[in-house]
């Protein structure tokens, strides 16, 4: 397939791209905030990092969902929560809290450990990475610590409540902490279907081959379902997460302004939840029917079409009760 020339200055100079999207994206969507150039430098050194490692698709490293997309997407979604902080307690926030942000957001999935026996998690691993990196353009200890502790709590594990972040509760209450939290996992909560459409056949890449077989159907539509379940989780626990960093007066005020600003993603949401959880069946034949029809796979990659099939069906039920 050919690529377009984004994908091809970010194959050239992968640092050089981030660079200029990072500062577009900051911009664009938080005029107000100015960075400094060694944030902009330290996070598009990560994410070329990331890309080097973990981004280019036929190596044998490569991941198709915990790449540098996935941590520039992180970065955007990180950035709006503390906005949604700032806006609702001004006074618990600091400028300074953003550069600190872009960077952990850019470092949290820069290192993946190939030796499971080493004592470092990859969340572990990953925010020592991103300390030495910040270390060589001068940053403090007391910012290192910040960033350390917003990388960590990032870290994931299943419990009989699903998918939850374990770690979070230990570290020092900062916003810089639960913004990335947040903007880790709950892509969904945020952007809705899209995100799931995005999402479902990455996940289902990084752990498994893809191939057009009479067995995709259900594996796509088992993780389906895992992810409705997942975001009903995370719409149930955020308050929780929340009152752990802030007061119950602050936490009000912040859940005002997340409805305020993501209502309309969040009704959308929980309408597709109830979809998936009652026509799981339906899907699984539809996505049969979508994904064994003859096609020229060449043109498309296997993800492609597993996007174009989902869109296909989320986007145009019916809302069935």
């Amino acid at each position: 397939m050919e690529q377009s020339p984004r994908s091809n200055e970010r194959e050239a100079s992968p640092k050089t791209y981030y660079t200029k999207k990072l500062r577009k994206l900051v911009g664009e969507q938080h005029p107000s905030i100015q960075i400094n150039d060694s944030a902009y430098t330290v996070a598009s050194e990560l994410l070329g990092q990331v890309y080097e490692r973990y981004g280019r698709v036929n190596t044998s490293e490569y991941k198709a969902y915990h790449n540098d997309t996935h941590g520039y997407d992180v970065i955007d979604r990180s950035l709006k929560i503390l906005a949604v902080f700032d806006a609702s307690v001004p006074e618990k926030i600091h400028l300074h809290d953003y550069e600190l942000l872009l960077i952990a957001a850019a470092g949290h999935d820069s290192w993946f450990n190939k030796d499971r026996d080493s004592e470092l998690s990859d969340e572990e691993a990953s925010a020592r990475l991103t300390a030495e990196l910040m270390k060589q353009f001068g940053y403090p200890e007391l910012d290192t610590v910040k960033v350390n502790n917003a990388i960590i709590a990032t870290t994931t594990e299943h419990s009989e409540h699903g998918i939850i972040q374990s770690r979070l509760h230990e570290r020092t209450p900062s916003p810089i902490t639960l913004a990335l939290a947040m903007g880790d996992i709950n892509a969904t909560t945020m952007e809705g279907t899209s995100r799931i459409i995005s999402d479902i056949p990455t996940l289902l890449a990084e752990t498994q081959k893809l191939e057009l077989n009479a067995s995709l159907p259900l594996k796509i539509t088992q993780l389906l379902l895992l992810q409705q379940s997942f975001a009903s989780d995370r719409l149930n626990t955020i308050h929780d997460d929340l009152r752990h960093f802030f007061n119950e007066d602050e936490t009000r005020a912040i859940q005002t302004e997340l409805r305020n600003n993501y209502r309309k993603r969040g009704r959308e949401l929980l309408s597709l939840t109830e979809y998936i959880s009652h026509h799981s069946e339906e899907i699984q034949a539809k996505l049969h029917e979508l994904l064994t029809t003859p096609t020229t796979v060449g043109t498309y990659s296997i993800i492609e079409l597993v996007q174009g099939a989902l869109k296909h069906i989320l986007t145009s039920r019916t809302h069935k009760s």
